[in-house]
């Protein structure tokens, strides 16, 4: 850069950025109360309920480790992106519990319920 040219911020949306983060923590809090409580509800079983908790926070979390070596900032995109993909899980954890809990009444094998 030429001596005597500054940069100036112009327009800085850290606040915006530091924001999302929160929307998104609680987000994720949020999901691990309502699957929870739906599989328990729905399900009567408390242990399904635990086992869909840990995974779902793990995956969130999970996806900021290629972000950080790919370069990828946390931007308002990418962590909107990562909110949708927090309803996903949810749905995902609440078919996986029913699942879980069904092979374990039925004594089914992994790989017959693989092929049925």
């Amino acid at each position: 850069m030429p001596p005597g040219v500054t940069i100036v911020p112009t327009y800085d949306r850290s606040w915006l950025i530091g924001e999302s983060i929160n929307t998104l923590r609680h987000t994720l809090i949020e999901e691990s109360i309502v699957v929870s409580i739906v599989i328990i509800i729905f399900l009567f079983h408390f242990r399904s309920a635990l086992d869909s908790d840990p995974r779902a926070s793990v995956a969130v979390l999970a996806s900021f480790i290629p972000m950080y070596y790919l370069d990828v900032t946390s931007n308002i995109m990418s962590l909107g992106g990562l909110a949708l993909a927090i309803g996903v899980l949810v749905d995902a954890s609440i078919v996986d519990g029913r699942e879980r809990l069904s092979a374990r009444v039925g004594g089914r094998s992994a790989h017959r319920r693989i092929v049925e």
